[in-house]
């Protein structure tokens, strides 16, 4: 790892696990997403009014999870960037050893909703010692097909964030919920993949569309027939 490097902690609270005690998925989320923004305070980027940052995709490879009340120790960086993009890689360790890793890729969009170039302080902060290499936003996961399990997904106010989307986070818990159901493997080691085509607003009424692989799922939040996110996910087994 070269160039700026950004660690957290966090403990893993009743709320952030299953039945079991094992950490979810969307709690897992939120803690990516809350160490990325407290190494953006601590750089002090500062954000411009008319551009912005969208999460295209998400993937998260799970060699053990962490369970309640552990202390788990997050190491953020940015690992590349491109014109218009960056990528940032995180790490959870557990008493020193990688138990989880993390790749986001981000693409930087201006008021126009096209995408924009990095500003001069995020390069600043980040770019003199980060790799650049092309990163490709277009998204690579197949829509659902028409035979794929449907079921209602419902929001609800706490799904809402400060800019009255629904947050990144929640998308996880669809995923969660498919996870807990998948004969008794939830505790296991996975690679789960999420791509974020369009937002969740406030008054969508989403399915849940379900296709069980011989490895793992894919899923699929829709709107309408329209795919707002998908997530591929694969039981990675032990050679032992």
């Amino acid at each position: 790892m070269e160039g700026r490097t950004f660690t957290g902690t966090r403990r893993v609270r009743l709320g952030d696990v299953d039945a079991s005690g094992r950490l979810r998925l969307d709690a897992l989320a939120r803690y990516l997403q809350d160490v990325a923004t407290d190494d953006v305070d601590d750089a002090e980027v500062a954000g411009s009014d008319d551009h912005t940052w969208v999460l295209r995709r998400l993937a998260v490879t799970i060699e053990r999870w962490p369970q309640f009340r552990d202390t788990v120790e997050l190491v953020t960086w940015c690992s590349a960037t491109a014109g218009s993009a960056a990528e940032r890689r995180t790490t959870l360790a557990l008493d020193g050893e990688v138990v989880i890793e993390s790749d986001a890729l981000w693409a930087f969009v201006g008021s126009d909703g096209r995408p924009a170039r990095l500003g001069p302080e995020f390069l600043a902060q980040y770019s003199p010692d980060t790799p650049r290499r092309r990163l490709s936003t277009r998204l690579r996961h197949e829509l659902a097909p028409p035979d794929a399990i449907r079921t209602s997904w419902p929001l609800r106010a706490t799904d809402l964030d400060v800019l009255g989307h629904v947050n990144n986070a929640v998308h996880w818990a669809a995923v969660e919920q498919v996870l807990q159901r998948a004969d008794g493997a939830a505790g296991g080691r996975w690679t789960v993949e999420l791509e974020y085509r369009a937002a969740l607003e406030a008054d969508d009424e989403p399915d849940l569309a379900l296709v069980r692989t011989a490895d793992g799922f894919a899923c699929w939040l829709e709107c309408g027939g329209v795919t707002r996110a998908s997530a591929v996910a694969t039981a990675r087994h032990s050679l032992a």
